[in-house]
């Protein structure tokens, strides 16, 4: 029984719709004068910020921490949004910058960077 429930679940995961941002088309979103685009761009980055909140949580919990925010760290969307324009201006320096990656790998890079565990 418990094969079958493991198979029923990972079928679902397989075969559900994604989605994720590249970089190039969150620039062009978050410079958008269409408010209904810049509405839902920022319902997608406060949900994939709110992710990584709770990613730190869980993996500070198991000890096994990816990133290691300030015990006060409590942001929100617009705090989100700035962390992904932050790296990638940092990658653009580096000239690392790809407009093909996803916004999550940039939003995870900076924190990481920004937030190292000692």
């Amino acid at each position: 029984m418990k094969k079958i429930l493991i198979f029923i679940c990972l079928s679902f995961l397989i075969s559900a719709p994604s989605f994720s941002l590249t970089a190039d088309k969150y620039l062009i979103n978050r410079n958008s004068d269409d408010s209904e685009i810049t509405t839902m761009l920022k319902v997608y980055i406060n949900g994939v910020g709110h992710a990584n909140f709770w990613t730190s949580a869980v993996s500070g919990a198991l000890n096994k921490k990816l990133f290691c925010p300030p015990g006060n760290w409590s942001p929100n969307v617009n705090d989100f949004l700035s962390y992904i324009d932050a790296e990638i201006v940092h990658q653009k320096n580096k000239n690392s910058y790809n407009k093909e990656d996803q916004v999550e790998f940039y939003m995870a890079t900076y924190l990481v960077r920004t937030y190292p565990c000692e």
